[in-house]
């Protein structure tokens, strides 16, 4: 989308306005962060934890389809 906006923008001269919805979320997010004070302005990339109860070995497998396995800890805990 981003790619074809600036045309889409020419053909409708100006007359609608294209929102990109990721960047929109994005945005959202960053500012409901803020909000609460969670937001980590950092350059670099941090590390994420996972706390599972059950099914460790579910968890680590499926979070390793979308999270980087060198920036993240899996630990299992009781409650």
């Amino acid at each position: 989308f981003p790619f074809v906006q600036p045309l889409l923008e020419e053909l409708t001269s100006g007359r609608i306005q294209f929102i990109d919805p990721a960047f929109e979320t994005s945005e959202l997010v960053r500012r409901r962060l803020e909000g609460k004070d969670l937001f980590n302005p950092q350059k670099t990339a941090g590390t994420v934890s996972l706390y599972f109860t059950k099914d460790i070995e579910l968890g680590d497998t499926l979070s390793a389809s979308f999270l980087d396995t060198s920036r993240r800890i899996i630990e299992h805990i009781t409650l």
